[in-house]
């Protein structure tokens, strides 16, 4: 995980942006950062990760979490993008 917040703190974002970056394994963690959006990070993510059955928390920028026990780390990772996406286009 703080490899993961390290490599995003490097990274220069101009305008509104979210990245989700997402490590797949049994036990997967994610950092979903954003910048210059009308809400704070937890409100396009949130309520994706609990349905999931994840857990995460954040500041107004930044939210981070995690799944534990998966089965199918892509599986997880399309559906949260899906949802997250959804959240960004009409939340």
């Amino acid at each position: 995980m703080s490899s993961l917040k390290r490599i995003l703190k490097n990274i220069t974002l101009d305008g509104s942006s979210a990245i989700l970056y997402f490590t797949p394994g049994e036990k997967c963690n994610f950092v979903f950062w954003t910048t210059d959006l009308p809400h704070e990070a937890a409100i396009y993510i949130n309520d994706a990760v609990t349905k999931l059955g994840g857990r995460g928390g954040g500041s107004k920028q930044v939210y981070t979490g995690g799944f534990s026990d998966v089965d199918n780390p892509e599986g997880v990772y399309d559906n949260l993008v899906e949802q997250v996406r959804a959240q960004l286009l009409h939340g």
